[in-house]
């Protein structure tokens, strides 16, 4: 009958106690690991994007517009892509590494983007003339702005 009893709380102690702890752990390591691959906020990207590009084409200033953009979530990469007018493509080639800057601090300081950043997209930025021929692109990737955009808060 000891034995019996022994087995009984060894089996009881296991089944409410152990159990459900161990269960805990799983799923706040499951959420813990979904939530910093940026894996849970894809769907709002994904709603940001419908929602923006429906907005589009927006003209940014004299030279720009922005044309359109779409998100690939198998490759978690937002596009961009941007029509340039009244510029060279030397002269695109010289400024864009001060776009890029530009873009990249847009990211880092934006609240429109927080969902992009949560989620670690890749951001591509394509830019094109009135012809559609490109005249430059880059990609920004999460290592370039998260650290610093995480600190802020």
């Amino acid at each position: 009958m000891k034995t019996f009893l022994k087995i009984a709380g060894v089996i009881f102690l296991i089944s409410f106690v152990v159990i459900p702890i161990v269960k805990n752990m799983l799923e706040k390591s499951i959420n813990k690991t979904l939530e910093e691959s940026g894996y849970l906020y894809k769907s709002e990207v994904k709603d940001a994007v419908k929602i923006m590009s429906n907005q589009l084409p927006i003209k940014i200033d004299d030279n720009t517009t922005a044309k359109s953009m779409k998100y690939d979530e198998d490759k978690n990469l937002l596009y961009y892509n941007y029509e340039i007018t009244g510029v060279s493509k030397m002269e695109m080639e010289n400024i864009l590494p001060e776009i890029k800057n530009e873009q990249l601090q847009n990211i880092k300081s934006s609240a429109n983007k927080e969902d992009f950043v949560k989620a670690k997209v890749t951001f591509k930025y394509v830019y094109t003339d009135a012809n559609g021929e490109e005249m430059g692109s880059f990609l920004i990737y999460p290592n370039e702005y998260l650290y610093i955009h995480l600190c802020n808060y």
